[in-house]
């Protein structure tokens, strides 16, 4: 039961402490705040911009490109001429009042509106949040002996120490709207240690699993501890 558990842990980057003769380790894999407003917006551009592609693909004009015009220019033209000639199509059809129309009128407009429907749908379900965690998260590893604290953010960030004396508290803070931050108060400094998406269940699970190993002191790390660290380099 045990492993299974260690086993959803680590798959679900929940914090786990885990103390060991040579020191306490915290563990922890979260999304980022950006997982939240940034990409959907990211997406959003996709969907609109994809769209708008298809549209310009589908109703461009079919002229030879002349070799001696300007490619941006040329581009550009090629973008405006196809968006009228999509907006002019699709007016023809309302003008007719009717769907009874050839299948190549509406053919670059469906396949615009599939994408763009596509990409709306797969942002608003378990698929973004997915997607998000797969590829937008930070695994966070502190180590903590009797003198220092060895914070390392990311798979090849690089470890930061601090000194135990120097430590005065762990706060947690607002991140835009999206998240928070698990800031360490140090020598009258400010350092982040995890920023996290969501609301302040996982930050305070964080701070708490922190304080729990601040609370006692621990002995110095070995070789062992030294190794868990440098692990992921």
């Amino acid at each position: 039961m045990k492993l299974l558990e260690t086993l959803k842990d680590q798959i679900s980057g929940t914090p786990r402490l885990v103390r060991d003769g040579a020191g306490a380790k915290l563990t922890a894999a979260h999304r980022l705040p950006s997982s939240g407003d940034e990409l959907k917006t990211v997406f959003r551009i996709i969907g609109f911009g994809g769209a708008a592609a298809i549209l310009v693909a589908q109703y461009r004009p079919d002229t030879p490109p002349d070799p001696n015009a300007n490619i941006f220019l040329e581009f550009g033209n090629t973008v405006v001429a196809g968006l009228s000639n999509a907006v002019a199509r699709l007016g023809d059809v309302i003008e007719q009042g009717t769907l009874d129309v050839p299948l190549e009128s509406l053919h670059g407009w469906g396949l615009a509106l599939a994408f763009l429907g596509g990409v709306t749908v797969f942002r608003h379900s378990g698929l973004f949040d997915l997607y998000t965690y797969l590829t937008n998260r930070e695994h966070v590893r502190i180590a903590v002996d009797r003198e220092t604290l060895t914070l390392r953010r990311g798979t090849y960030g690089l470890p930061k120490r601090f000194a135990r004396d120097g430590i005065q508290d762990v706060l947690i803070l607002p991140n835009h709207k999206t998240g928070h931050d698990v800031m360490l108060q140090h020598d009258g400094k400010l350092t982040r240690l995890a920023s996290i998406f969501g609301d302040l269940t996982r930050p305070t699970l964080f701070k708490l699993k922190l304080d729990e190993a601040l609370a006692e002191p621990t002995k110095p790390i070995t070789t062992k501890s030294i190794r868990f660290l440098q692990e992921y380099r």
